[in-house]
């Protein structure tokens, strides 16, 4: 499968309620720079998500 039909099946259980992603952090788009960092550690056990 390719990442587009991934996304689509995770949306789909997703509005089925049969999935939820882990996030591992959240951070608001002017900490952009902080976000990089986290994930090149590349220890994260989870999304890293930037809110705009």
């Amino acid at each position: 499968m390719n990442d587009s039909t991934l996304l689509s099946a995770a949306a789909e259980l997703g509005g089925q309620g049969r999935y939820t992603p882990r996030i591992e952090q959240a951070y608001p788009l002017e900490r952009i720079a902080d976000a990089h960092a986290h994930a090149e550690r590349g220890r994260t056990r989870g999304k890293i998500v930037i809110c705009i």
